[in-house]
């Protein structure tokens, strides 16, 4: 029975080589504008959601007081802080701090770069972050003070096609480092912004004006790990105080923990209470979507519908011979599924054309994720939906058409039942 439904429904297509080719190319246009920005709700809705213990991960923030009576949430902490709660607490496996830099003149051979992307870490970093080691051994990772980590971008860059494992890097004119690492260039979905890795140690050695080892200088991005089942109300309220404890002065900031999840979209406080952010944008952008789904459906109803005039003979023969309003709709459905497909191949062209233009405007390099199984499944579910929605009402409007009006040529819509 579907067999015969998909032929009826390739002659019917066939038959109206014109008006197909308008409705495909219509559909798909509004298919391909809806695919790119649910592209870049993958990637902001995904931020920082691929480290393997994303939804265990939080960062430390600070809450001041101002004159005003109001709080400010901010996202930097002493640099004492990420040690002393790892070491106070056993709620937390372990902590990292995390502070870049784009000083350094970074030199191998006779080649110079300016304005390289760094960040100083504490070791356990790329084992709290999920980002993984093209060459190297994870163990041997920024624990040695003049140890380097890099991209591999930034390996290209320094070094071109050579192994940069073993080689060195001079920073400014005196430090040198040993390459004992090189990461998977960092996905466009992170908070975080480095072309290579240094130990926090490194840090302290250059002294006044990077390291700062005071309580009373919020300076620094902390992060913990906590351990499974911590309840995380509970060590908030216990690190609360842990600046006033440590500085002795009671009158200062507090603090609380951060999801890394959320970190990305609900980026906005009043008061230390999170009241949205960028999440407001990804749903209004999520609005435009639907929406131009369903002006590029409802264009393909009205197209199909249209034509209504040259099936209605075709349904009031096919009901006389004892067909079923569920099979007529089942038909109309199958038509209106073939078309989406097609249309689906074209919009998958045309956001592949449109792609590096997209990203220039947005100012992020997005992909397909053409090796990704949840993206098939992902764009199966969104042709099935397409098809649903572009083809429910010609399917329900044409079944309703009563052989009697037919074959007086009087036929008109009635009311869409299911009787």
């Amino acid at each position: 029975m579907l067999r015969n439904y998909f032929k009826s429904s390739l002659r019917y297509l066939a038959k109206g080589k014109g008006f197909s080719f308008i409705n495909i190319i219509g559909l798909s246009i509004g298919m391909a504008g809806s695919m790119l920005i649910i592209l870049w709700l993958k990637n902001e809705i995904g931020f920082d959601r691929f480290h393997k213990n994303a939804r265990q991960i939080y960062e430390v923030y600070g809450l001041t007081n101002n004159t005003d009576g109001h709080r400010n949430a901010i996202p930097v902490v002493p640099q004492p802080l990420g040690p002393t709660i790892a070491k106070d607490f056993p709620e937390i496996e372990n902590a990292v701090r995390v502070k870049d830099i784009d000083r350094f003149l970074v030199t191998v051979g006779n080649k110079s770069v300016t304005g390289s992307q760094g960040s100083f870490v504490d070791p356990a970093f790329l084992k709290i972050f999920s980002f993984p080691l093209v060459s190297g051994n994870i163990d041997n990772q920024l624990r040695d003070i003049n140890s380097i980590t890099i991209t591999e971008k930034y390996a290209k860059k320094l070094f071109g096609d050579a192994d940069p494992i073993g080689k060195t890097i001079k920073f400014d004119s005196s430090d040198y480092f040993t390459v004992t690492g090189v990461l998977k260039d960092l996905p466009s979905n992170t908070r975080f912004n480095f072309e290579y890795l240094v130990a926090w140690d490194y840090l302290r050695k250059l002294g006044e004006g990077y390291s700062n080892e005071s309580w009373l200088s919020n300076n620094t991005a902390t992060y913990v790990l906590l351990k499974p089942n911590t309840r995380v109300t509970d060590l908030e309220g216990k690190i609360k105080n842990i600046s006033r404890k440590y500085s002795g002065r009671p009158d200062i900031w507090t603090h609380f923990l951060v999801p890394l999840e959320r970190l990305h979209l609900y980026n906005q406080y009043e008061d230390g209470v999170s009241v949205g952010g960028r999440i407001e944008t990804v749903r209004v952008f999520a609005m435009i979507a639907a929406f131009i789904l369903l002006i590029a459906c409802i264009n393909f109803m009205n197209l199909s519908t249209a034509r209504s005039e040259t099936r209605a003979k075709e349904v009031g023969v096919r009901k006389v011979a004892g067909a079923g309003k569920w099979e007529l709709i089942i038909q109309f459905y199958v038509e209106a599924f073939l078309p989406v497909c097609g249309a689906s191949v074209f919009a998958l062209a045309i956001s592949i054309l449109a792609l590096p233009f997209f990203n220039s405007l947005i100012g992020i390099q997005l992909e397909i994720p053409w090796t990704n199984p949840i993206f098939w499944i992902g764009l199966a579910g969104f042709i099935l939906f397409t098809s649903i929605l572009a083809g429910s009402y010609p399917a329900l409007y044409l079944s309703s058409f009563k052989p009697v009006s037919i074959f007086k040529n009087q036929y008109k819509k009635t009311q869409l039942t299911f009787n």
